[in-house]
């Protein structure tokens, strides 16, 4: 008889479906629709309609997991404030990067030298007498100490293997130090990140899923990391092999250095414009990896769900939609780059046969030799080399900002329930009043409005109700994981929101309902 009355009470004429209590939360009243059907007719009715199935994933998709959609993050222009945010990040391991710096200054600024010096080799070879009034002739012995440190190390070889070693073994100190640096600030950040996370108040989990926080701690901090070490030495090197060849091709040949000048003109231009695209797609591209990320936790945590409906086929499809994305954004940044490496590829070429046509015409007329020219073609290759390397720390720069904005986001925030601070209560010696309460969910209508009840202090008092109709909720504001959106709760006359949360929830005993896999 009561079970009659309930359906009758919440039936629909208009849609064979029962009416919605008020009291019933959203999923409380849908799963009575479904499942108090006026009969068997009417059920068999629903099915072979296919509404059911439909009004099934309409509320189980769309508004049980409804979340907040978040504002995408926007590229802005660089300022000097993001770049000393980030690079803030490496200072408590300065030190291990500052060695690592030192001893690639040692070993660039040796290995920058030798080879010139090497060079010099051919030219004592090749008629030394001659070759000497010529370049008395040409350069005012400017060549001089190059040519005695070329004779020293020419007949004290193992001079010259002692050099070498010096010069591996630089490089071997530096890629320690700034690997083991870089790996001290991924650490750090994905600390700092998950503290700040982990003391954020409900509602910012509410607005915030839990596969795109991963997502942030995992990925981002990798690439943010790099860039403010790996990526830092990669960048020292580059740009002092590109200015210290540059220095040596002017003092060789001033007349080859004025025409090589001119194409790399072309290649720092082209990758200034390819860094700031690349901002833009890494930004691009971590928000795409984020969302894929929220629809496989959400499907992963709901899969009971996904499997009673029998919609695996409609869930891959809706993963393979956001992974599209993805790849979207990647071709972008494809042809972007593409666009980049030929360019460079024209200027090096062209490059290469202008030093070395230009360069022989010189020798002609004897104002350069055989020495000048191999160390010229040597050094300008490197220029070349390290270009690409420069390009590639500003545009990994770039990219490092991009994944830094989200998780600078998430370290700043302040939780709008604060974890600590606040009046010490121990005992409750009047009782909890709740007076005028409102509350709901974020992006959630209200689930109750202006309640008020006393609970005394020393009795059993037990919460009775339907499902979804605020028992667990009450508990949660009694624990302050939410605050009313109007209304106070009073502790013995003391509003809750003046007592130290943290040490007022070591004062209750809970009892959860399900245990995460930390529990023993």
């Amino acid at each position: 008889m009561n079970i009659a009355c309930i359906s009758r009470r919440l039936f629909c004429t208009r849609c064979s479906l029962r009416k919605l209590s008020p009291s019933f939360s959203t999923s409380s009243r849908f799963l009575f629709a479904i499942f108090y059907p006026k009969s068997l007719t009417d059920l068999h009715r629903l099915n072979n309609a296919g509404r059911l199935k439909r009004i099934t994933h309409l509320f189980l998709f769309r508004n049980l997991s409804k979340s907040a959609k978040r504002e995408p993050a926007k590229v802005r222009n660089v300022r000097w404030k993001d770049l000393r945010d980030i690079f803030a990040l490496a200072y408590p391991c300065r030190r291990r990067i500052y060695t690592g710096l030192l001893f690639l200054v040692v070993g660039n600024a040796i290995g920058l030298v030798l080879p010139r010096i090497i060079f010099m080799f051919i030219d004592i070879n090749n008629n030394h007498e001659n070759e000497g009034n010529m370049r008395e002739n040409k350069s005012d012995d400017k060549n001089m100490y190059f040519m005695l440190a070329a004779k020293y190390l020419r007949i004290h070889y193992m001079v010259l293997f002692s050099l070498f070693c010096i010069v591996a073994v630089s490089y071997g100190i530096r890629h320690y130090c700034m690997h083991t640096a870089g790996q001290f600030v991924i650490n750090n950040l994905r600390q700092t990140v998950f503290k700040s996370v982990i003391h954020q108040d409900m509602n910012f989990f509410s607005r915030n899923k839990v596969g795109e926080i991963v997502s942030r701690l995992s990925t981002d901090a990798l690439i943010v990391g790099q860039s403010v070490s790996s990526n830092l030495t990669v960048g020292a090197r580059a740009f002092m092999s590109f200015f210290g060849s540059a220095v040596i091709m002017v003092y060789t040949s001033p007349e080859l250095s004025k025409v090589v000048t001119c194409l790399t003109a072309a290649i720092v231009t082209s990758g200034y414009c390819f860094g700031n695209l690349q901002r833009k797609y890494t930004l691009q591209m971590q928000e795409a990896v984020a969302a894929s990320n929220e629809v496989a936790t959400e499907k992963f945590s709901n899969i009971i769900t996904v499997r009673t409906l029998v919609s695996e086929l409609k869930e891959c499809e809706t993963y393979k939609k956001k992974i599209h994305q993805l790849w979207l954004v990647s071709r972008r940044e494809g042809r972007a780059a593409g666009c980049m490496i030929a360019l460079h590829e024209i200027a090096i070429l062209a490059s290469l046969y202008t030093i070395v046509y230009y360069g022989g015409q010189l020798m002609n007329i004897g104002t350069l030799t055989y020495g000048d020219l191999l160390a010229f073609i040597w050094y300008a290759s490197l220029c070349a080399l390290s270009l690409p390397g420069m390009v590639n720390f500003y545009t990994e720069l770039m990219k490092g900002l991009g994944a830094s904005t989200r998780l600078f986001e998430l370290r700043n925030r302040i939780p709008e329930v604060p974890v600590r601070g606040g009046l010490l209560k121990k005992n409750i010696i009047d009782g909890i009043i709740f007076k005028n309460v409102s509350f709901g969910y974020p992006n959630r209508p209200l689930l109750f409005t202006d309640i008020s009840f006393y609970i005394p202090a020393g009795k059993t008092t037990a919460l009775v109700g339907p499902s979804g109709s605020g028992k667990s909720t009450i508990a949660n504001l009694i624990l302050r994981l939410f605050d009313p959106n109007s209304g106070h709760i009073l502790i013995d006359n003391v509003d809750l929101k003046s007592i130290d949360p943290s040490f007022w929830r070591q004062q209750i005993g809970t009892v959860a309902q399900v245990f995460f896999n930390t529990a023993e």
